[in-house]
């Protein structure tokens, strides 16, 4: 008997030392607008995913149609554990995996940085799409398509200005230069200074912009990129 009790306590204890679930650790919710659907492949009827053409082939791979490109986002915990990231390059086709995530992309509503990543403004004018494969649908032994979840998503601002904003207004009477503050060391930018008015130099998540010349033109276009999500915004000369 007293064996016995003893053995129940450790096991009380053991469940004591657990780790709980704490609201920090809740698993992200589906972005609003989830929509599940059970896509049929090309040989099954060939289910259609909205307006993006995307659909699934008979060897069981997702395949993009016209404006659309396909970026894996390998396997994730759900639909809503499909980050942003580094665009670069984009599959027009790619493996139905049960338990992986996926962005469709409009590549035309994308700019492409010096760097050679692609982004997306942040001006509410386009969205991406996230997918996540649930499962495999079957028939008769044979797998004939996937469930899966997907929403229309605007691309995230990552801390970027608002699209269209003046960041930075230059006295070039006075103080000649000026600092803009980005919103992580990783922001990538491109100046449009037609008459090479500017210099501009980057430290950290610091621009620092430097007067040359005021002859030309009194205000200039800034592009910003954060993973796969960019603004536009303004910088202006002040005569005073």
């Amino acid at each position: 008997m007293k064996r016995k009790l003893t053995i129940a306590m450790m096991a009380a204890v053991a469940l004591l030392m657990l780790p709980s679930c704490s609201k920090n650790e809740e698993t992200p919710s589906d972005p609003e607008g989830t929509v599940t659907l059970n896509m049929l492949d090309t040989e099954n009827g060939g289910t259609v995913l909205d307006y993006s053409g995307i659909c699934i082939n008979a060897s069981q791979n997702f395949v993009t149609q016209g404006d659309w490109g396909l970026v894996d986002a390998g396997k994730v915990g759900g639909l809503g554990y499909i980050s942003g990231r580094d665009v670069e390059f984009f599959s027009s086709e790619s493996a139905v995996t049960v338990g992986s995530g996926y962005i469709a992309y409009p590549v035309s509503d994308m700019r492409r940085f010096d760097s050679g990543k692609m982004a997306l403004p942040i001006d509410g004018s386009t969205a991406c799409m996230k997918l996540y494969v649930v499962s495999r649908l079957e028939r008769d032994e044979k797998t004939v398509g996937a469930s899966v979840k997907y929403a229309m998503v605007r691309p995230s601002t990552y801390g970027l200005p608002a699209f269209g904003s003046t960041v930075c207004r230059i006295k070039v009477f006075s103080t000649h230069n000026a600092t803009i503050t980005l919103p992580s060391a990783e922001c990538e930018y491109y100046l449009v200074d037609e008459y090479d008015q500017l210099e501009c130099s980057k430290s950290g998540n610091k621009l620092e912009l430097l007067v040359k010349d005021h002859s030309g033109n009194d205000h200039f276009d800034l592009y910003l990129r954060m993973r796969d999500s960019y603004t536009k915004v303004v910088i202006e000369y002040v005569y005073e």
